[in-house]
């Protein structure tokens, strides 16, 4: 950054972000997973409640085909036409295993550094998608319908299996209840390698206690219970409820969770997976990856911390030139004196904001330390600076107009002005 005619340089803001990509690449590849064949013929016994969602089903299925292609538009014919939040995220749920086709073919292409818009972009455009896609899309039209909705990540079990391939999933919180909802196993199943539809109410609005048995979430307070399983007991099938363990009461971490920083939503989630047991390569994979995210978020908001006080530094270097500046016009044009004096004394607390935030960060980066002497240089000259147009201030401020006047200019022994 330059200011023209400075009396001080300003700093410029250092640009020492941490490349995620490299963080992302210590983990072999984790593919998303689709419910199979297999897994629906377990399922086969569970009750059909599709009468129950018929009505709702069916005027939300007869949205117009134009109104399709943005979640703008799909979330503003939910609105129109469904008043409560169970109606609305029933549409949702029966729009997005009804309209989406799951991408076989990119079952393994993930890419950990595709931002939420580019995967619901996608499947909007294209009509097809994985877990991922399904559930991010499902979260975003919850988002503009008004319901509270997350995307979770985890594995499954099922026939007797842990899977070995990451899925993802949502969450919602409807009448004061949190439920599970996946619209990627609601949609269909894959057999031979291709996707055949076939909407499963099973997976719409499962409690927590249920649908543990078949989807471990990374983040055990994603298992919606009070009491959760370990991944350790996930593994070996022993789901059930046990009430002896330590009680854990979700909806108030997740209410926390909710006014946390990135930074901090994952630092708490890192520790409740350790007192859940990391037990599983699943769960491991992801608490590495996780952990080295941590690291990375952590170097990035010293970084941010930095570059913020460099900004506000550059603030200091602004407004002590516009004092000079003014000075040197022999403060013309005429101001109150509490303005002139604000003049100074805004720039020197926030001098020292920028001093006490500098030594804060003191020893914690070691490229920040590296920058941080002719900072505190720089910051320190600028002070100096500053008092001393404190010190020209109370003395212009305690004489006459005459006297004042006298200020900006020196005199010889014979009484004629030198400037």
């Amino acid at each position: 950054m330059k200011i023209t005619e400075c009396y001080y340089e300003t700093a410029g803001i250092v640009n020492l972000k941490t490349d995620n990509k490299l963080m992302m690449k210590i983990l072999p590849a984790i593919a998303l997973l689709l419910l199979t064949s297999t897994t629906i013929s377990s399922l086969a016994q569970q009750t059909n409640t599709t009468q129950i969602y018929t009505a709702i089903d069916t005027k939300m299925l007869a949205i117009p085909a134009s109104m399709t292609n943005k979640t703008e538009d799909v979330a503003r014919y939910i609105n129109s036409n469904f008043s409560t939040e169970k109606d609305k995220v029933r549409a949702i749920f029966i729009w997005v295993a009804s309209s989406f086709e799951y991408d076989v073919d990119n079952m393994y292409a993930l890419n950990y550094n595709e931002k939420r818009e580019e995967k619901i972009r996608k499947i909007m455009m294209l009509k097809k998608g994985i877990c991922e896609n399904y559930a991010a899309v499902f979260d975003e039209l919850c988002n503009k319908c008004g319901i509270k909705s997350w995307i979770v990540g985890g594995y499954t079990r099922h026939n007797g299996q842990t899977a070995d391939l990451a899925h993802a999933w949502c969450a919602v919180l409807i009448d004061g209840e949190y439920r599970l909802v996946d619209p990627t196993w609601g949609s269909g199943y894959i057999n031979d390698n291709k996707f055949t539809r076939k909407i499963d109410n099973k997976w719409f609005m499962q409690p927590g206690e249920s649908s543990v048995k078949t989807h471990m979430p990374f983040d055990p307070m994603w298992q919606m219970i009070y009491y959760p399983v370990t991944t350790q007991n996930f593994a070996l099938g022993k789901t059930d409820i046990d009430k002896s363990g330590v009680y854990f009461s979700y909806p108030d971490s997740i209410a926390a969770y909710e006014k946390l920083t990135h930074l901090q939503q994952m630092e708490a989630e890192a520790r409740r997976m350790e007192a859940n047991g990391v037990k599983t390569t699943m769960a491991y994979n992801y608490f590495t990856n996780l952990k080295g995210n941590i690291d990375v978020a952590r170097q990035n908001e010293l970084i941010n911390t930095y570059n913020d006080l460099v900004g506000m530094y550059n603030e200091v270097v602004h407004d002590l030139n516009q004092f000079i500046n003014y000075r040197n016009k022999q403060f013309s044009p005429i101001q109150p004196d509490a303005m002139i004096q604000k003049m100074v004394d805004v720039p020197a607390a926030r001098a020292e904001k920028v001093e006490n935030g500098l030594m804060r960060l003191k020893g914690k980066d070691k490229r920040i330390d590296d920058l941080m002497a002719p900072m505190l240089r720089s910051v320190k000259d600028a002070q100096k600076t500053l008092d001393e147009q404190r010190d020209f201030l109370k003395k212009y401020f305690s004489k006459s107009k005459i006297g004042r006047k006298s200020m900006f200019y020196k005199y010889s022994w014979m009484g004629v002005p030198l400037n």
